[in-house]
């Protein structure tokens, strides 16, 4: 990789639109760093052509890709360099601002902890000129003080949802962390207001295990009931046309359908998965072999992509199925959600088996961006979900015939997802600058053509790293 650049593109380039010219002269007397943010603050939006000799600031990323170099190898890239870096960080904010409409159990506790986690995804709502991120599971399950090998959950009725993040534009000092606060939050709950928990069903995968060990008072005497509508939040898109969104969770796992306010419109699981008792609507229509995820490797990303003028909601599994150590096939899984039913059925390669899926948005059509990474080195590529078979209609559907390292996927017919990577950490930029991106990023958001937004997953402050969000923007082609 060249030493002057993290972002890789196809041969085709990017095409972009301009500012209108006041707001580009605008630009120029203040500087490119941080201008997104300034505008967005400001509530401006810019036309989607370009005039001549002018700068682009474009409302998309469309990344096309012009030329498939076989089935099963991502295309090769030019390069383009990073223009600038804006970096921000959660202010100190008690726990108790992810729910702030209702009784909590240990307030105290839940008062005094201030590094809430608001990045396990992100997306730019281009509506409201806001970033959206999403909360995880419940935090700080710390050991029993009698028994080291159980759980006590302090927050077992803590509801994960999605904040509205404000950020501050101040560049006064190159490489610091401008301050991110929270605007707003909409914790996931039902339609008659009951709130969902991130304690597991007992029909799932794993719960048994979580629920026979973990305890919800410190003397660990009483232990935590299962949620029969509970989820483990992992990824978010949107927002649809109408306003709403879709999120990722691990435990079914599943595909939700939420309103902006939190309120689950209908929850997508595996053909066993029934979540008879759940408190809102449950759609058990994924394919069943979903069931055969690895333990806490499920829907960790979400996106949304649009087919004749259909809405799809979509989840890739965070890692392969089954137990074949080197698989490095992963499965992505799309509902039409207008329709409620299956809509596509796709495999994508990993790079490298220790690899894992964090991240995804939808660009553009049936275009969309994801992350994959394992510790602090990542990749976002950029696929096209009509560059690979749909399988599911193919009687291997429910089998995990797909993730044997033998399977020969020629002889089936089956191609597989094209992917195009188009930016990589760490890079030389970043390292000239002294930038160090978390090893932990969980997060990424297309904002407009050119700029990209990842954000990280602090575990609720266990790892001494607070919640922050890198906004990188790139020059044009």
């Amino acid at each position: 990789m060249s030493s002057e650049t993290s972002l890789l593109l196809n041969s085709g380039g990017i095409e972009s639109g301009a500012g209108r010219g006041w707001a580009r002269a605008f630009l120029r007397m203040i500087g490119s760093a941080g201008i997104l943010l300034g505008f967005a603050l400001l509530g401006i939006h810019f036309s989607d052509t370009k005039e001549e000799g002018t700068e682009s600031y474009g409302p998309i990323l469309p990344m096309y890709i012009r030329g498939h170099v076989g089935k099963h190898h991502h295309s090769h890239s030019s390069l383009v360099p990073i223009e600038d870096i804006s970096m921000f960080e959660l202010q100190s904010t008690p726990l108790t601002a992810l729910n702030p409409d209702r009784s909590w159990h240990n307030l105290d506790l839940a008062t005094s902890f201030e590094q809430p986690t608001v990045g396990s995804d992100i997306v730019w709502n281009k509506d409201t000129s806001t970033f959206v991120g999403l909360t995880d599971a419940t935090p700080l399950k710390t050991k029993c003080p009698s028994d080291h090998s159980q759980d006590w959950l302090p927050f077992p009725d803590f509801a994960p949802g999605m904040v509205s993040l404000g950020l501050a534009v101040d560049n006064s000092v190159t490489g610091s962390y401008a301050p991110m606060n929270i605007s707003g939050a909409s914790p996931l709950k039902a339609q008659d207001g009951t709130y969902l928990t991130s304690n597991p069903p007992k029909s799932v995968n794993d719960s048994e295990k979580f629920l026979d060990s973990t305890f919800r008072d410190k003397e660990c005497r009483f232990g935590v009931f299962a949620d029969p509508g509970g989820v483990d939040t992992e990824g978010l898109d949107g927002p649809l046309r109408d306003g709403t969104f879709v999120v990722g969770e691990e435990y079914g796992p599943s595909i939700l359908h939420v309103k902006p306010d939190g309120t689950v419109i209908a929850r997508y699981s595996p053909e066993m998965i029934h979540l008879p008792r759940a408190y809102y609507p449950v759609k058990p229509i994924l394919p069943g072999v979903l069931s055969n995820k690895r333990h806490n490797r499920g829907f960790e990303s979400a996106f949304v992509i649009e087919r004749e003028g259909k809405e799809e909601g979509c989840g890739i599994l965070q890692s392969p199925l089954g137990d074949k150590k080197h698989s490095l096939i992963v499965r992505v899984v799309c509902v039409d959600l207008a329709e409620e039913r299956m809509s596509g059925v796709y495999l994508l390669k990993l790079d490298d088996h220790k690899r894992m899926i964090n991240s995804a948005t939808g660009i553009q059509g049936t275009r969309f961006l994801y992350l994959e990474r394992h510790s602090d080195k990542g990749t976002v590529y950029t696929v096209d979900a009509d560059s690979g078979t749909n399988i599911l209609d193919h009687p291997k559907l429910d089998t995990l015939d797909f993730e044997d390292p033998d399977f020969d996927f020629d002889a089936e017919g089956i191609t597989l997802l094209d992917k195009t990577p188009i930016f990589e950490y760490p890079n030389q930029y970043l390292e000239d600058r002294k930038i160090i991106v978390s090893s932990k990023i969980e997060g990424i958001a297309k904002v407009d053509e050119m700029t990209l937004a990842m954000t990280n997953d602090n575990d609720y402050g266990k790892s001494g790293e607070p919640s922050r969000l890198w906004l990188i923007k790139f020059n044009a082609p």
